[in-house]
């Protein structure tokens, strides 16, 4: 089992760097070659959606779909992965952060009634999302 970092996972997406881009899937198409299991943590969706949010001409249906293709692929396992989609699906459908999303999502896949937040935003879109 092996983790990818972000930085091997936007060069794998978006095949943006001559070096990194080729060696990025090389590597991830070894691993998976040779039976090792990839995995991918939650918060590194924070990061990734950040790297594609901040691309230019990036837009939000774009950012959508690829951190969506990543979870449609079978090679990878992704911890917290119900949260994931959650925090896609609200990200994709509401005026709300991605980030606030995914905390909001990973709360309540872990058993809490809802978040606290001074966001807003968050507040007005995020079932259970309260002031302090």
């Amino acid at each position: 089992m092996i983790g990818p970092d972000t930085n091997v996972l936007a060069r794998f997406l978006l095949d943006d760097d001559v070096a990194q881009s080729p060696a990025a899937r090389k590597a991830i198409r070894r691993a998976v070659a040779a039976g090792e299991r990839l995995v991918i943590c939650a918060p590194m969706f924070l990061e990734l959606e950040w790297v594609l949010r901040s691309r230019e001409g990036s837009n939000k249906p774009t950012t959508v779909a690829l951190l969506r293709g990543l979870l449609e692929l079978h090679d990878l396992e992704i911890i917290d992965e119900t949260a994931v989609e959650w925090a896609l699906e609200s990200y994709e459908s509401k005026n709300v952060d991605f980030a606030e999303c995914l905390f909001h999502s990973l709360y309540l896949v872990h058993g809490c009634s809802g978040m606290m937040s001074f966001d807003k935003r968050a507040q007005s879109h995020l079932s259970g999302c309260i002031a302090p």
